[in-house]
């Protein structure tokens, strides 16, 4: 720059400035949140010329590879850091070039990108759109879904905390489609089959056969197939989505008869999605031979003949009714024997000979009433040796049950015998067991036999189903107390636990019966969900001897507590072992129903000690979950504001786990950890009422971290007791547990609440640590305040040098760089001397910034601008801004004159190279290219003249040309302009404005009656007239070429003395490096006629050549005499000097 002042001083002027050509008008860009973006434009000088400057930005975000450039072409790199701003920010300001060719700016707008993932339906911007995307591809939702990208569309927050655990790998497409489901953009895929039913009657071979199922809505649907009928086989047993044909699907299966095993098959094929079981039942008949019909109503009439003896035997029907029925049936079976095919060759000699003998038998039975005798008809092998005792009887029927045999008439005659003698039955084994059964479903059971059941149980291991039934049986005939006591001994022995045991138990307990541990497996039996008032016995045995474990001592403890009002002497005996129990339950962070309402009740300001408050801060949030869905195996937790998720075991259709806030999500998991949200149901109840704790009894310190969040979430720490420690703030920072997104709402607010509490210097401490990229702008903002208020300036200013100044007050800024500039005695820091430009565009200041800025700042010309008129407020002594805003203003060709920056410059005697360029740039601006400046220019042009100090031709040109202008000159004006002239015209640079001065300044140089013509060009070019001056009498039309002289910097002067009635015709050409081009033409006619006493010998002759045209022959007499006159003198009196 200072080169190119002196140039000026010396009146070199470039005729044209250059022209640079910029590649961008304007820059748009867009950057991912926390990154940076670079890029870079051109700068051209236009015809080969060489461009030389700075760069500068309005924001101290963006930066440049290099400040400066010089060449033709040059490329400027450039970055944006995004580090700071927040998603879906707009960032603007503007690229200022400054350099030879003059000052331009070029905007730029970034944005700091909200970033939604595209799709074939265009960008992905909520989940309204997603589900669009799923509806109608959704294989490409899908591989959305799986994007960690996807999170970023999700504004809800119960929605986010789904997603998480959704999100999960393996992701499968189920997942995606429960949580279409669980935010409401769509319905359960159910399915439906064509038909619930098919028959398949007389089949010869294997038959196929298909199901056709429909899909309801779009979607994701899986779709377990499969059969409990081996003779049924299926073509798929898994299908999905993929599988179905628009919502169509055909599902083939095979009807194999090879396993066909009845006469008549039954089977069903079994659908099941996640959300629905459907059945088809299949039925299917064998086309076997058919028996001939007198053979199958033989076997008919024999089965009711047995129906009809077992009914007998059983006192269901008389003697009398049996024999008439009977009767009936043998004479129905000997006709069909002696009408069969008419000889009876369908029957077999045995079934001959057992229907005579039958015939026999019923006459005897006729006749003596009696029919013993007759089972022997309808099961051979079970008629008695009259020899046989019964002991041997029974033994011999056990041998047959032990054989296979399993007729009812076995049955019957075992237990004919046992009940005659029960002593007989020594033991329970197997047969003995099916035998008592038969009884029982049959209502045989006897006093006698039950007795006998119940003195041999105490020896019995078979515990079975049966036996429990034939138990019940037998306590019905005989409820005693010894029946009772066999009974629970018996239990007790074989270790029989559970609910269906719990009737003997407590009745023994009601009976007051004196069994070893009778009170032990009435505890280990009993339902906990029973809230009735314990028995006094089983109170009074365990208040003492108590050796249960710890769920049972639970449901004792919490029925003493529920009924303490009742029994007020049970509840002190219990209270010492209560509390020792609550105790230390509470540190192994048990919790169920029971220790839930003993923690309730339980506990209290006093017994909340420092041992159990964090393990009672995390047990208070046990929630039951109880689903009853058998395929559910395990419960997951997440929330919102904690890392991770928690799993939790299902046992018996329940779960207990942890909630602590409501933005939290719960996902059932079944045995193939498929994850359900919304689609199976479950219900949720709370273990632990809140509001039976007094949360004033914590330690802030000592509950878990998980707890704080609870309060916080819920307001509970606005509480004075609470907040003044900031435990929060500190373990919310330290934490693992809680995402990074959670601690950063926290953190906002506790900064909010440091500062608004006006002891920032006691807080500050808490503030040197954090992470300020999660924290946003405004909460980092403040934060930062917190620490300049603090005088924690370099954390403050390493914060601001890394995420940006936004959301400072500028204020607190000021202050900052004050501090900064004194601490570091005011050397130069290029992010301090950015911060300081930043804080005084943005209008504050002060002297210390203003001294540091006019020291060091380079920028724009209107920003050095302003920043001297603020020095010039505060009286800085501004000399080294002051040349650096003139030098640079001149450099760029700046238009504003800066008149008071000039003005104080010169009146504080600046240096004369600098004075001399300054007026010279505006000068040639004047002079040249006819552009106005003000009137104070020309007096310090007009006082530097006259003080006799070096001045170049464009600086006096310009001020002859402004003296010229002007209607009346003063004294000391008309002798500069004298001088002026005089200099001029000796020097043979004549231009027309001279003829615009008074006649007393040019009569002595006689331009009066020339003719100027002035063309401005480059002066490198040759710049030719070509013209033509008609007479009143044509002369012809032949022109004349005459080379124009540059008399100064592009100024071309041609003169002619043109007589009255003559015409100049002209044109000019100029030659310039790429050929000769016409770029001017005119004419001017010569027709004034000279009014003035003193006249020119040019004038004589123009007068005279109008007294001619007037015929005034008089005059033109006078008018020669005066020109001969004139003409004498002329040549023979003036000398040359």
């Amino acid at each position: 720059m200072w080169n190119n002042a002196e140039e000026l001083a010396e009146g070199v002027f470039e005729y044209r400035r250059p022209e640079v050509l910029i590649s961008e008008d304007k820059i748009s860009a867009s950057v991912k949140v926390g990154e940076s973006c670079s890029g870079s434009f051109f700068l051209e000088g236009l015809g080969g010329k060489e461009v030389r400057g700075n760069i500068y930005s309005s924001s101290m975000r963006m930066e440049f590879e290099s400040s400066d450039f010089c060449g033709i072409r040059e490329e400027i790199f450039y970055t944006f850091d995004s580090r700071g701003l927040a998603e879906g920010q707009d960032y603007t300001g503007e690229i200022c070039v400054v350099c030879n060719c003059g000052e331009y700016v070029i905007p730029f707008s970034i944005n700091v990108m909200q970033y939604y993932e595209n799709s074939s339906l265009g960008e992905i911007k909520n989940l309204f759109h997603f589900a669009n995307l799923a509806s109608s591809r959704w294989d490409e939702a899908f591989r959305l879904f799986k994007s960690p990208a996807f999170s970023k569309i999700i504004t809800d927050r119960e929605h986010l905390a789904v997603y998480e655990v959704l999100s999960k790998p393996p992701v499968k497409e189920q997942y995606m489609e429960e949580f279409l489901i669980a935010v409401r953009k769509k319905h359960i895929v159910n399915i439906e089959i064509d038909r619930n039913a098919k028959s398949f009657d007389h089949i010869t071979g294997m038959i196929r056969e298909k199901i056709i199922i429909k899909k309801e809505a779009w979607g994701y649907v899986n779709v377990d197939i499969w059969t409990d009928a081996p003779f049924i086989r299926l073509e798929k047993q898994h299908i999905t989505t993929d599988d179905f044909l628009g919502s169509i699907f055909e599902l083939g299966y095979i009807i194999d008869e090879d396993k066909l095993y009845n006469r008549k098959n039954f089977g069903r094929i079994y659908f099941a999605t996640p959300y629905q079981k459907l059945a088809f039942e299949v039925t299917v008949s064998q086309a076997k031979p058919r028996l001939p019909e007198t053979l199958r109503e033989y076997r008919s009439v024999l089965r009711h003949l047995a129906e009809l003896y077992l009914a007998f035997r059983l006192k269901k029907t008389s003697l009398n009714q049996w024999v008439r029925d009977s009767q009936a049936a043998a004479e129905r079976l000997e006709a069909l024997i002696e009408g069969g095919n008419g000889s009876g060759s369908f029957f077999s000699e045995e079934e001959l000979q057992r229907f005579a003998l039958l015939k026999e038998q019923f006459g005897l039975a006729e006749k003596n009433r009696k029919a013993a005798d007759c089972i022997h008809l309808f099961f051979p092998g079970l008629d008695q040796d009259p020899e046989e005792s019964r002991d041997q009887s029974l033994k011999r029927l056990e041998m047959m049950f032990a054989e296979g045999c399993r007729s009812p008439f076995l049955y019957l005659e075992a237990y004919s015998i046992i009940k005659d003698d029960p002593l007989l039955m020594i033991r329970i084994g197997a047969f003995e067991l099916q035998v008592l059964f038969w009884a029982v479903k049959n209502q045989q059971m006897t006093k006698d036999v039950a007795g006998q059941v119940f003195g041999i149980l105490r020896e019995c291991r078979n515990t079975g189903s049966l036996l429990q039934k034939i138990i019940e049986e037998c306590y019905k005939e005989l409820p005693e107390t010894d029946s009772l006591s066999a009974v629970c001994s018996f239990l007790i022995r074989n270790n029989r636990v559970g609910k269906k045991y719990f009737r003997w138990y407590e009745e023994g307990i009601e009976k007051d019966l004196k069994i070893t541990r009778l009170y032990e497996y009435y505890m280990d039996s009993i339902d906990f969900g029973y809230k009735g008032q314990l028995p006094q016995a089983i109170l009074m045995y365990f208040v003492y001897n108590n050796s249960l474990d710890s769920r049972k001592k639970a449901y004792l403890y919490a029925s003493v507590m529920r009924y303490r009002e009742e029994n007020p002497v049970m509840y002190r005996n219990y209270w010492k072992h209560i509390e020792r129990f609550m105790m230390d339950e509470l540190k192994k962070k048990r919790i169920n129903e029971d220790l839930a309402y003993i923690y309730e009740t339980g506990l209290g300001p006093e017994t909340i000690t420092a041992k159990v408050r964090e393990p009672l801060s995390e047990i208070i949030f046990t929630y039951r979950l109880e689903c009853t869905n058998s395929r559910i195996r395990s419960v997951v937790v997440t929330h919102g504001q904690f890392q991770g998720e928690s799993v939790y075991p299902v046992s018996d259709g329940r779960a207990y786990l942890q909630i602590y806030t409501e933005n939290h999500g719960i996902i059932l998991q079944d045995a193939d950890g498929s994850r359900f949200v919304d689609t199976v149901p479950y219900t949720l109840t709370r273990l632990i009422r809140e509001e039976k704790l007094d949360w004033k009894c914590f330690d802030l310190e000592e509950v878990d971290v998980r707890a704080l969040i609870y309060l916080y979430a819920a307001g509970r720490l606005k509480e004075e007791s609470f907040y003044n420690s900031f435990s929060l703030f500190n373990r919310a920072i330290d934490s693992p547990v809680i995402k990074p997104a959670y601690k950063k709402r926290i953190i906002g607010q506790m900064i909010h609440e440091i500062y608004d509490r006006k002891e920032t210097r006691v807080y500050s401490k808490y503030l040197m640590n954090l992470d300020y990229s999660m924290l946003t702008i405004s909460d980092r903002g403040r934060a930062v305040e917190i620490l300049i208020i603090s005088e924690e300036n370099d954390k403050a200013f390493e914060i601001i040098r890394v995420y940006g100044a936004e959301g400072i007050g500028v204020k607190l800024l000021l202050k900052l760089c004050a501090r900064k500039i004194y601490l570091n005695n005011g050397e130069y820091d290029p992010f301090l001397l950015k911060l300081c430009s930043y804080v005084f565009r943005k209008g504050k200041y002060e002297s210390t910034i203003l001294k540091y800025l006019e020291k060091y700042y380079e920028g724009p010309t209107d920003v050095l601008s302003d920043l001297w008129k603020a020095a010039e407020c505060f009286e800085i002594d501004d000399e080294v801004l002051t040349e650096k805003l003139i030098l640079q203003s001149l450099y760029a060709g700046y238009r504003s004159e800066l008149k008071e920056v000039f003005d104080s410059y010169y009146r504080r005697g600046g240096k004369e190279k600098i004075i001399l360029a300054y007026l010279s740039y505006h000068a040639h601006a004047a002079f040249m290219k006819d552009r106005k400046i003000s009137d104070e220019i020309y007096g310090f042009i007009a006082r530097e003249y006259e003080a006799g100090e070096p001045m170049n031709d464009v600086c006096r040109l310009a001020l002859l040309k402004h003296y010229a202008a002007k209607k009346e000159l003063n004294g000391k004006e008309k002798i500069i302009a004298r001088f002026l002239l005089r200099e001029y015209m000796s020097r043979e640079m004549c231009f027309g404005f001279f003829k615009d001065f008074e006649e007393s300044l040019i009569a002595p140089y006689y331009i009066e009656d020339r003719t100027f013509v002035e063309y401005k060009a480059d002066p490198a070019n040759r710049v030719v007239i070509h013209y033509l001056i008609e007479g009143m009498e044509e002369d012809g039309d032949r022109y004349t070429a005459q080379v124009m002289e540059n008399l100064h910097g592009g100024i071309f002067v041609k003169h002619f003395i043109l007589f009255y009635g003559e015409v100049l015709r002209y044109y000019i050409s100029e030659e310039t490096p790429t050929g000769e081009e016409l770029i001017k033409s005119g004419k001017i006619r010569k027709t004034e006629i000279s009014m003035e006493s003193q006249e020119s010998r040019f004038e004589l002759i123009n007068d005279m050549m109008v007294s001619r045209s007037l015929q005034d022959e008089n005059t033109l007499a006078r008018l020669a005499d005066k020109y001969e006159k004139q003409k004498y003198i002329v040549e023979h009196i003036f000398k040359m000097m």
